[in-house]
């Protein structure tokens, strides 16, 4: 167990360069549109992040509404018996 986390946290750390280099890249193209007078792309570009946010976070809170209404139906079908 402890290998396969040592491997995974290798993996991950050598996998940051290129998540660090995505940034500079979609700052400097959104920094070209501006000066181009292009507002569509930055807007565009924004609205891809808050969508990509939102996901994990929606995911989430539908996990938990699922478990906290199992675990109550369950506490009421205790209370039956």
């Amino acid at each position: 167990m402890k290998k396969i986390f040592l491997c995974t946290l290798t993996v991950l750390c050598l996998s940051l360069g290129p998540l660090y280099a995505q940034c500079s890249v979609c700052r400097a193209t959104v920094e070209n549109a501006e000066e181009e007078g292009s507002g569509g792309l930055a807007r565009g570009i924004n609205n891809g992040v808050l969508y990509l946010m939102a996901i994990p976070y929606l995911m989430g809170g539908v996990s938990l509404l699922v478990w906290w209404v199992m675990r109550r139906q369950k506490s009421r079908h205790r209370q039956a018996i």
